[in-house]
């Protein structure tokens, strides 16, 4: 799983660049890790949120909050450095902890995408038989086959590098033997992949039908009156909440797609040809994949009119609140 490589391996890349890396990865942790806890608190905090869609999110952000608070630092911490200082005990930890939670953070994404499109397929049945259990179930299984996915090439023998090092630098990276690279890849990428493939192409079908609806209900609304365009007007917001809904969906596979893609096809290609890829290119695909954990709770989180009215609501509360203590820290300083 993971290589502990000499430093010689490496190139050495000038002091600035690694400024660099360590300035954007410290703005991608801040923002990603603010979002995500504004949507956890948010949640936490309006007990009209307590909806599946809304439990799939949080699912989401806790997998990408440990992935932005831990796996995050260690890489930057590494890169400004230029080699790894801990124990191989450490990496391997590290990396465990590290793709176990971006296993589990793939994997909700890919829920998301099915709980939307359910909702959109079957709009009055889906709210029924989603119950508390079955969306309790269904995140134990996301948890479970997460470690699952990770455990199982980690038990095997020889599934991973190892190089015995004895007075040299190392970098600890994540670098998979052939069979437990397309297993992990599988799992972590082709599945979700495969299935948010299907939904967005089912649902672009949907939302173009539904465009093509949305303008010829526009043009019967103009020729009709009050009374009888009520059931239209219901109709056409629907049309209208089907599309967004694909749009959105759109949205997220073009993010994970874009994120995830160089990583997986640099891990599979390495597996079978040691020289193919640079560290480099190593490097870039796991700092594209810190970058989705840091979009994740935009895209699905904010971007989500309950959420972004709850937190707005809790903001404009809170500030509420706070004026009469501010207006009270200026009266006794005024009188001091």
């Amino acid at each position: 799983m993971s290589s502990l490589i000499p430093e010689s391996v490496v190139a050495n890349e000038p002091k600035t660049n690694s400024i660099m890396v360590l300035a954007f990865l410290s703005l991608i942790t801040s923002l990603g890790v603010l979002s995500n806890l504004t949507i956890l608190a948010t949640v936490w905090l309006d007990h009209r949120l307590r909806n599946s869609t809304c439990c799939f999110i949080c699912s989401l952000a806790v997998a990408d909050l440990v992935v932005l608070t831990f796996a995050v630092p260690r890489e930057a911490y590494q890169d400004f450095l230029g080699f790894w200082p801990y124990s191989e005990i450490l990496c391997d930890v590290t990396i465990v902890v590290d793709l176990t939670f971006s296993t589990a953070s793939l994997l909700s994404v890919m829920l998301l995408a099915v709980d939307r499109y359910m909702s959109i397929r079957m709009p009055f049945s889906y709210s029924h038989w989603m119950t508390k259990k079955l969306v309790a179930l269904t995140l134990i299984a996301v948890w479970t086959i997460s470690i699952v996915t990770i455990a199982v090439p980690i038990s095997l023998s020889h599934v991973y590098n190892h190089h015995e090092l004895e007075g040299e630098k190392i970098v600890c990276l994540a670098k998979f033997m052939p069979y437990s690279a397309l297993m992990v890849s599988f799992f972590n990428f082709g599945l979700p992949c495969t299935a948010m493939v299907y939904i967005y192409t089912r649902l672009y079908l949907q939302a173009k039908a539904a465009s093509d609806e949305i303008r010829k209900l526009k043009k019967s609304l103009l020729r009709a009156d009050d009374v009888e365009s009520r059931p239209a007007v219901t109709v056409l917001q629907r049309f209208r909440n089907d599309y967004k809904a694909a749009m959105t969906v759109g949205l997220i596979m073009g993010s994970y797609l874009v994120c995830w893609l160089p990583f997986f096809v640099v891990e599979i290609l390495h597996s079978f040809n040691q020289n193919c890829c640079s560290d480099l290119a190593f490097k870039v695909g796991i700092w594209m994949g810190f970058v989705n954990s840091a979009l994740n709770p935009i895209i699905y989180g904010l971007m989500d009119k309950k959420i972004r009215a709850a937190f707005l609501m809790f903001v404009w509360q809170s500030s509420i609140a706070a004026m009469p203590r501010i207006s009270d820290f200026y009266k006794d300083r005024d009188l001091n």
